[in-house]
């Protein structure tokens, strides 16, 4: 959590994973975009969202993310990514790499449900889409995590929770999905004949036949 805010509001964070396999023996041969995540409009802003109805969605009062939920998602598993061991290989960037796989999200649910005990839930779509463009593999991550109290910051902690199990799950198949792509062969082309030297005699001319 940090101070300020709009008003007097705390802004608080997400936290990148942590609790992570042992990084890759070697280094990958491949490149990761991860894009800003798309959502609907109710969860493109920087309020830390309830649910008291499945048809309805309440700001928490004086209690902010430190930026925008979709900028602060993808700062944070760009960070899981570095943790990881794939630092070379992973960027929120466009144009940082030549050509490179990209991971897109969707943010179907992010917010604490508080029909009886509050409970954090959160839900994305991924895909994986291979420097072509062509989508090679879609998943759906959903996760929850009970809240311990009604404020601010158990709300946050559950929401963290929930999405720590989200960012392992993420990172475990995007790095497989994408080692399992084929490396294409590289193609060596024949180096080109030189032109013959314009000082090189003609053949001679056959006499006519008789």
């Amino acid at each position: 959590m940090t101070g300020g805010g709009k008003g007097n509001s705390p802004l608080y964070s997400l936290k990148a994973a942590t609790d992570l396999p042992a990084p890759p023996e070697q280094a990958p041969t491949w490149q990761l975009l991860i894009s800003e995540p798309t959502t609907l409009l109710a969860f493109n802003t920087d309020k830390i969202l309830t649910q008291p109805a499945p048809d309805e969605s309440l700001p928490m009062d004086n209690a902010r993310w430190s930026d925008s939920l979709p900028i602060l998602v993808q700062a944070k598993l760009v960070q899981t990514f570095e943790n990881a061991g794939y630092a070379q290989a992973v960027t929120r960037t466009p144009g940082d790499f030549a050509s490179n796989f990209q991971l897109q999200i969707d943010i179907r649910q992010f917010h604490v449900v508080t029909t009886g005990e509050p409970t954090a839930k959160i839900v994305f779509l991924a895909k994986i889409l291979n420097p072509n463009n062509e989508i090679i593999d879609t998943r759906q991550f959903e996760a929850s995590a009970p809240a311990e109290g009604s404020d601010a910051r158990a709300y946050v902690n559950a929401l963290s929770a929930a999405f720590d199990k989200i960012e392992v799950e993420l990172l475990d198949w995007a790095t497989a999905q994408i080692d399992a792509v084929p490396v294409p062969p590289v193609v060596v082309e024949p180096p080109a004949m030189p032109p013959p030297p314009d000082d090189m005699p003609s053949e001679p001319e056959m006499p006519p036949a008789p």
